[in-house]
This record gives C-alpha cells, structure tokens and sequence, in this order.
C-alpha cells in the first residue's frame, strides 16, 4: 500500500459522506444518551399499560352504588351481562344518552334521590324526540361501602317511601314539564300471586316486602291487584319499574325475574339493545377520539406516542437545512501525512526501509535548511550533529538512531520501536529545519 492510495482512500471516502450532506462524524446521540433515551421509551410504555390498571380505571371495581357498573347487590352489572346473553346487547352510557336511543333501541334510567334535572331534562327530551321508549327504574335501597372488599357494600337499609315518591314525581316533571307532584301511592307489599302477562303464565317472584306504585298512577303490566311492580305512564311510551330487585345484581337470579325482565323488553318495549344512562349517576365520558386522548386513561398513551415523535424529530435533526460543506479531499497541513506515514510504519512488514527513507530525507532536509554539503555523507552527518548539541543538548543521535534502523524486523516489537524512531527523526527534523 502505498502513501498516495491511503490518501486518496480517505478523501473518496470522506468526499462520499459529503455527498450525501453528512458529516463524517455526524452523530445525533453520544451512547449514553441513546442508553437514557431507550430507558425513558420503555418506561413510558410500561407506565401506558400499567397506569390504568393502578389509577383505578376499571369502574366495576370501584363504584359500588346503584349503577349499571356496579357489581355490588344493588348494583346493575348483572343486569347487563343477563341481558347480553339473551341477545339484547345492554350499552352503558356516559354521553349524550338521549341521542344514542331510538324506537328499538330503549333508554333505561335508574333514578337516584335527588336526582339532578338538569343532567336529566336534557336526556328525556333527546329521547322523546327520537321515539324512544324510556323506562325508569325507582330507587330503593340506601347503602354503606364495604371496607373489605372493594366495590362491595356491607349493608343497606331502605329508603323512605315519601323520598321514593319524590323522585317517581320529579322525574315525570322533568318529562312533561309540569311541576313536581306526589302521591303515587309507593309502598311496600307482601306479594303472593301477581297477575300475568297478557297471554302467558303468571311469573314467580322472589322479593320481600315488594316496593309498589299504586295501580291510579300506572297502568299495571305486572301487578298484585293494585300494587303495580311494573308499569306505563297513560299515554306516553314511558315505563316505570318500581323495585330495582327485579333486576339488580341481588334480585334477577331470584325466581323468574330474569324471564320477566327479558319478556318485558322484548315483547312491550320490542328492545333490539338497551341504552343504559350512566349520567345521572355522575359517570361521564368525553366525547370524540380527541377527547379520548386527553383524557385519563388515553391521555398516558397520548404522552407516550408524543414521547416517541419528540424523540423523532430529535433524531433527523442533524439532517434539516442544507448538506454539510464538503471536506477537502486531501486535508491541508501535515497532519494527513504524519497519519499515513505512522499507518504504513504499522502495516509495513519491512519497517526497516521506510524508517531508513525517512532518515536520508531528514538529513537531506536539514543540510539544505543549514547550507551543509551533502557530498561527503558522514561528514554531512556530523555536522547535523555539531548542529544538534550546540542549539537542542539532549537530543537523540543520528549515528544511533541509523544503528537502530539497521535492527528493525518484522515482529510488533519492532513496529513499535520504528514509531519511536519515527518520532525521533521529526523531532530532529523540526530542531534543524523549523
């Protein structure tokens, strides 16, 4: 190999990176900012998958009131999962319920006490419009948390029955527009045979001390003489269960509660799926795939996808703008062939001769910088050498160094000991010619 094909190897090869508007060291992250960075991606990812999980975000595990979440007693869940077994798909609802109903697709709303007319008036209205049925399912029970086990309740006690006819007379208000009324005659009663669905069997039902609107108020589709448990509002497609126990989590694997549920949507209300408000119990969902995303538990994937352009962006950074300035092919100075001649010192397996050609040529070199005649060698030699001890005391000696040249071999030893003479000979060479 020789000195003018290592050169021009490098500068083809520095000239190709320019090209291509790179530079030849062009490097975005050191490794152990690459190492961080690849450690902030994966824990970004893992917090996505696990961050949901921790904040709570699995509703049936944490609410425990009457809602069609909830998996407590009397909570509504099963009802759901009963209803989707018997192909009518039940959709619980966290926005704009009254929009998603229509003539097969029912809105069912469990009322709570006190229930807000606002979140509720809005909902009615939407649902009417749509010719919807609705169906209100009466509150009953008043319930504690249980502090063994999350999303349970530990007990609960009935509510009054003037609070249960508050909330029947507020919700048909808030339908018609009317003022609040009562007197729907709630109580409570001691079933024993109830009265059948038109055209079939009477159904056996499993509830203590039924709640019941008296039959003035509703017209009975299922009733105890007066006492109705399920009823229509006269003149309105409007429906009102009066005991949650047909159909809460506690209630609808008694008796034949489930058939009677079942039979009820599909033959008077004619369900294809049911729209199930969550709204009114305080559950909200925010709408549109945006509002998805910045919102919990999305918003941590949002972070991690915004994580990852950031990163990206990051990275081409170094290739935006107009390509590099191309690098001289032969770089200027004597840096490039300093370097060369140390790699051909390295490579040579006959350092001996390269080392002796860089001898004559610093002696040569420095006669003509000191005016010495080169005819007679050795005394050329020595008066390089006179030269030496006078102006640089201490520096190495030609005699010697050409001594060592002679010894060079092949092994590493002696590639390493050429770089040592190699070094000698500059700094001599810089000593007698500047």
């Amino acid at each position: 190999m020789s000195e003018s094909s290592t050169q021009t190897d490098a500068a083809q090869a520095a000239g190709t990176q320019a090209d291509q508007g790179v530079p030849a060291d062009a490097s975005t992250f050191s490794p152990r900012t690459l190492r961080w960075l690849i450690g902030v991606v994966v824990a970004s990812l893992v917090a996505t998958v696990i961050l949901p999980q921790l904040t709570g975000g699995d509703l049936e595990k944490t609410t425990w009131r009457a809602n069609g979440f909830s998996r407590s007693a009397i909570g509504f869940r099963a009802f759901g999962e009963v209803m989707r077994k018997l192909d009518i798909p039940v959709i619980m609802s966290r926005n704009r319920s009254g929009t998603k109903s229509s003539a097969k697709q029912p809105l069912v709303v469990a009322l709570p006490v006190n229930v807000d007319v606002a979140k509720l008036e809005p909902i009615l209205r939407n649902a009417t419009a749509r010719g919807a049925s609705i169906v209100f399912v009466l509150p009953k029970w008043r319930a504690a948390p249980s502090s063994a086990r999350e999303g349970w309740v530990s007990r609960a006690s009935r509510l009054a029955l003037a609070q249960v006819d508050e909330t029947l007379g507020l919700a048909l208000a808030t339908l018609t527009g009317d003022e609040p009324e009562t007197g729907f005659g709630v109580g409570a009663t001691s079933l024993v045979a109830v009265d059948a669905y038109p055209g079939a069997e009477a159904p056996s039902l499993d509830i203590e001390d039924a709640q019941t609107v008296s039959a003035g108020t509703l017209e009975p589709l299922l009733a105890q003489g007066d006492s109705v448990l399920i009823g229509q509002v006269p003149g309105a497609d409007v429906y009102v269960i009066t005991d949650p126990d047909l159909l809460n989590t506690m209630g609808i694997r008694r008796g034949d509660h489930a058939e009677v549920i079942y039979r009820f949507f599909r033959d008077t209300v004619h369900a294809e799926s049911i729209i199930f408000d969550e709204t009114v119990h305080g559950f909200h969902k925010a709408e549109g795939i945006l509002a998805e995303l910045t919102t919990p538990p999305l918003v941590v994937l949002t972070a991690h996808l915004v994580l990852l352009a950031v990163l990206a962006l990051w990275a081409t950074l170094a290739r935006f703008g107009r390509p590099a300035p191309a690098p001289p092919r032969i770089p200027p100075g004597k840096e490039a062939l300093l370097a060369n001649t140390s790699r051909l010192l390295a490579r040579s397996k006959d350092r001996s001769v390269l080392v002796e050609r860089y001898l004559r040529a610093t002696i040569r070199a420095g006669a003509r910088a000191r005016g010495i005649s080169q005819s007679d060698p050795q005394r050329c030699r020595d008066a390089l050498q006179a030269i030496l001890d006078r102006e640089h005391p201490g520096s190495p000696s030609l005699q010697e160094l050409q001594a060592q040249v002679a010894i060079l071999g092949a092994g590493r030893r002696d590639g390493q000991a050429a770089l040592a003479i190699a070094n000698h000979l500059h700094t001599i060479r810089q000593a007698l010619v500047g």
